[in-house]
């Protein structure tokens, strides 16, 4: 499968992509800093933003599907953004010009629905330092729900840069 990941050269993003060489994914990852990632067979590094429309259409050509890890620092993640929101609008529009139908997007554990699952402290803890990402990720999600496309959305509660265990729990809905 060809699969083009946006955010490629953050911490989540650069464990996806080494994760799906290692399946045997060709991977296209798009970056606005292409040297931050060091070669390796099956994979294509493609300079762009997601603010350039023009870098998204053509990184979108030719691939099976999506997957969206954009991420702001935590420094940036208090103030208003639109990254994630108007990033994942261009990246919609280029996947239906391409006719890429499968999207995968990484929100976050507090957004949305999920707000009501999160104690005390970690709301206090969204609504205080990660105001403006969160705030971001509502319109993102809201975008990808209306976009028309396969999509998956996925709410990690913790990212580790551990080594993988191979032990994964996971949801889908609502509850603890």
């Amino acid at each position: 499968m060809k699969i083009l990941v946006i955010g490629s050269t953050g911490p989540q993003g650069r464990e996806f992509v080494a994760q799906a060489l290692a399946a045997g994914h060709a991977v296209c990852a798009f970056a606005r800093n292409p040297a931050a990632l060091q070669p390796a067979p099956g994979l294509e590094v493609v300079r762009g933003d997601v603010f350039d429309q023009r870098s998204l259409d053509a990184a979108a050509r030719g691939q099976d599907a999506a997957v969206s890890m954009l991420g702001v620092s935590f420094a940036a993640a208090r103030r208003p953004t639109n990254v994630f929101s108007q990033g994942t609008r261009n990246l919609i529009a280029a996947l239906k010009a391409a006719g890429v139908r499968r999207l995968i997007v990484q929100s976050s554990f507090g957004v949305g629905d999920s707000r009501r699952d999160a104690g005390l402290l970690e709301r206090v803890f969204y609504a205080l330092l990660l105001r403006g990402a969160y705030a971001d990720k509502v319109l993102q999600e809201q975008a990808v729900r209306e976009s028309g496309l396969d999509y998956t959305i996925v709410r990690p509660t913790r990212l580790t840069t551990a080594v993988g265990t191979g032990r994964y729990t996971a949801r889908v809905g609502p509850g603890p």
